[in-house]
């Protein structure tokens, strides 16, 4: 899920960012560049909400095996 929303901001929104993964951890980071237009920031706003939703929905299935921690940094 993590790489599909990366691959929209990237390659369907060309939103500019610069994204991390750490699998080892399950850490997703993405810090969008400050010239970003506003639109851009909203539409990927969006579409990290979707991610979000989906890995709350699927920790809701697995409570025992799937913890999502959501923090925002701005």
């Amino acid at each position: 899920m993590t790489l599909a929303t990366l691959n929209g901001l990237e390659h369907i929104l060309r939103i500019p960012c610069i994204a991390s993964v750490d699998d080892q951890n399950a850490r997703l980071e993405c810090i969008f560049e400050s010239n970003a237009e506003e639109e851009l920031i909203e539409r990927a706003q969006l579409l990290m909400q979707t991610l979000l939703e989906g890995l709350q929905a699927i920790q809701l299935g697995f409570p025992r095996n799937v913890r999502v921690i959501f923090k925002e940094w701005r």
